[in-house]
């Protein structure tokens, strides 16, 4: 890298030192189970949501990236699927038994669902397979090196905008659990009460819990919280289950006709929301550090899919007989009554859970608005200018108020939960089908320009009909959401 031995020590010094400055520091590396951060491409995962943000490396980018890089890289088969059910599993659980009854029905929204699963099996296939030949590590970097820069830019921005979406659930949801505790302890008119209406209470809890977390210019105190988020999910879906246990009178699984195909087609979005977690796999399966067609890769991605499958066919089917569809909330949880202790105790768990992943979600887009500025500008952020220090820190602050009042806002003027997932899932579809066939043809084509081997138009075949599915989805209920 350096033509001298002495320039190369000297480098190496340097990056011993403090680089950070107030209010940024793209040299930040933070571990814990689903939520990783490292050097220039740094990952975020809160559930369903995750960023990657990539700045143009210099040399003590390369150093420092070097620097942090783990002793041992490989993760075991068991935790590999345990960071891929973890990202699954989140807000879609609650909502799919909803979603599922209006879709049709559920063994008609069974039926979409195995086709779905087969098809996100299909796309973790494509990521790993472009993954291995681009030598990439993480899900920006495989569209950069094998897309290019104005694709990166757009997926970088999509996961902005689809971590914005993600904090607008959290605040919807946050909202649903102060709901289910007024509805169960003071009645339906609560709301008339001023200091019990849950846009007072709602704003008041992200006020003082979640706009403080906000503002940190790291995220290692908030491990322990992230990490207890998919035992908090399992100890819901226990509820769940025992609340049907005690149900007497369950309602049939299907009250509900088809009166509108487009109807099936609209569980789509919320089924590949629900899946979600493509982004994160590309950075697991280097961690994994093995083969393409390795039984360890495969069963990784069958077995944490089969799990999610398993745990929202249960729940789905659990909700619906249990309450009835034409019964339930967009939100399961919101059936429930908060004068059971086990569903109290659930609400407050959860509760704790969307708060300390909120700031999660924030800080990694906070930061990717920072380095798309700063290198829009051609600003180093490692020089100490006291100028530079001013303007990164107005930048922080003002991106987390303009973030953070904006969804509270919204999330006062959105209906309910669905719609919110609905948009969500329709973004989904771009990082599950569309940049991964994209990918793929591109892939197909750099191996053999004129598609002569049989392999060769195979895949081009299959990243045709990949774009073309996420396309007509995306499109078909991107109108709908419109139009609603």
């Amino acid at each position: 890298m350096f033509s001298g031995t002495e320039k190369s020590l000297d480098e190496e010094r340097i990056l011993e030192e403090d680089m950070g400055i107030d209010g940024y520091d793209p040299n930040t590396s933070i571990t814990s189970n689903s939520t990783v951060l490292s050097a220039t491409d740094s990952v975020i995962t809160a559930n369903s949501c995750v960023l990657f943000i990539n700045a143009d490396t210099t040399v003590k980018d390369q150093l420092q990236l070097k620097k942090y890089q783990p002793k041992t890289s490989q993760i075991s088969l068991i935790a590999s699927i345990f960071l891929m059910v973890n990202t699954s599993l989140g807000a879609g659980l609650f909502n799919l038994p909803y979603v599922f009854y209006q879709s049709g029905g559920y063994w008609i929204s069974m039926a979409i669902q195995m086709v779905i699963v087969l098809l996100i099996i299909s796309s973790l296939v494509v990521l790993t397979y472009c993954t291995e030949k681009s030598k990439s590590n993480s899900y920006h970097e495989m569209i950069d090196k094998t897309l290019g820069k104005r694709w990166s830019t757009l997926s970088t921005w999509a996961i902005v905008l689809f971590s914005y979406g993600g904090c607008l659930t959290f605040i919807l949801l946050i909202s649903d659990q102060f709901k289910i505790f007024f509805l169960s302890y003071y009645g339906p008119n609560y709301a008339s009460t001023w200091y019990l209406n849950t846009a007072f209470t709602t704003s008041v809890c992200s006020i003082l819990f979640i706009l403080p977390l906000c503002f940190s210019r790291g995220l290692d105190f908030l491990k322990w919280p992230s990490s207890a988020g998919f035992l908090i999910i399992c100890y819901l879906i226990y509820v769940i289950f025992d609340k049907y246990l005690k149900t007497t009178n369950r309602h049939p699984v299907d009250e509900f006709k088809i009166d509108n195909w487009y109807k099936v087609f609209s569980s789509v979005p919320s089924i590949c929301f629900s899946y979600h977690c493509h982004i994160n796999w590309v950075p697991t399966y280097v961690a994994m550090n093995c083969k393409v067609k390795s039984v360890k890769t495969t069963s990784t991605i069958v077995i944490s899919t089969g799990l999610c499958f398993i745990a929202y066919s249960l729940v789905a089917y659990m909700g619906i007989t249990t309450f009835g569809g034409s019964n339930l909330h967009s939100d399961l949880i919101q059936n429930y009554d908060a004068k059971n202790t086990l569903v109290l105790i659930g609400i407050i768990a959860f509760a704790f859970k969307l708060i300390s992943t909120y700031p999660i979600i924030l800080f990694c887009a906070r930061e990717a608005i920072i380095d798309y500025y700063l290198n829009f500008k051609k600003i180093d952020p490692n020089t100490p200018d006291e100028s530079t220090r001013r303007m990164i820190k107005f930048l922080r602050y003002g991106t987390v108020l303009l973030w953070f009042f904006s969804s509270l806002i919204l999330a006062e003027l959105i209906p309910d939960l669905s719609f919110v997932i609905s948009l969500l899932g329709t973004l989904t579809i771009l990082f599950i089908f569309i940049l991964p066939g994209l990918c793929l043809i591109k892939v197909a084509v750099n191996r053999d320009q004129f598609l002569e081997t049989k392999k060769s138009l195979l895949l081009y075949v299959v990243a045709s009909l990949f774009i073309m599915f996420g396309v007509f989805i995306f499109g078909l209920n991107a109108v709908q959401q419109f139009l609603n």
